[in-house]
């Protein structure tokens, strides 16, 4: 009876919406729109195009609360982008790796309604607690990119250079 008790909160009906809503946002292409409005802004940062894996991580995990979904939306636009562009395959799916960890600590994470659900914890506090360490590991995760590709520039091969009208439009 306990068991069922805690598994038939009405706080747990948030976790198939935000699945939902990540596939929504998968299957209208705006998530290839953030990857294209993105690119334009990273070219300037050592690792130019890696960083659109960490900061599409992290918007797509403060909207989809999953990192398995974060993982999956965001790896189907960038890894053929990257491959495309000549980027190693270790490097894109390491920084898309790393960076769909964020998913669990940016809110509003699925992982931290079950926790707060289960033992009972405000979940507006648990998402306020998690909130800037997200911010700062999705920043620490861009100056370890930005460190590789200042040590190994092959890693990080040249792209498109971007003027301000097209980074605007």
């Amino acid at each position: 009876l306990t068991i069922w008790g805690a598994s038939s909160a009405w706080t747990l009906t948030a976790l198939p919406l935000f699945l939902w809503m990540g596939e929504i946002l998968f299957r209208s292409k705006l998530s290839d729109s953030m990857f294209r409005g993105l690119a334009p802004w990273m070219d300037k940062l050592p690792g130019r195009l890696l960083h659109t894996n960490v900061v599409g991580c992290t918007i797509f995990a403060a909207i989809s609360g999953s990192s398995a979904a974060t993982c999956a939306t965001i790896g189907k636009m960038t890894l053929p982008e990257l491959q495309k562009r000549g980027y190693p395959d270790a490097m894109a799916v390491g920084t898309l790796a790393g960076a769909s960890t964020l998913g669990l600590l940016i809110p509003p994470s699925i992982i931290m309604i079950v926790y707060g659900v289960a033992a009972n914890v405000s979940i507006a506090k648990l998402f306020l607690a998690a909130f800037i360490p997200g911010i700062l590991a999705a920043i620490g995760y861009m100056v370890v990119i930005a460190f590789v590709a200042r040590v190994s520039p092959s890693d990080a091969p040249a792209g498109d250079r971007y003027s301000w009208p097209q980074r605007l439009q």
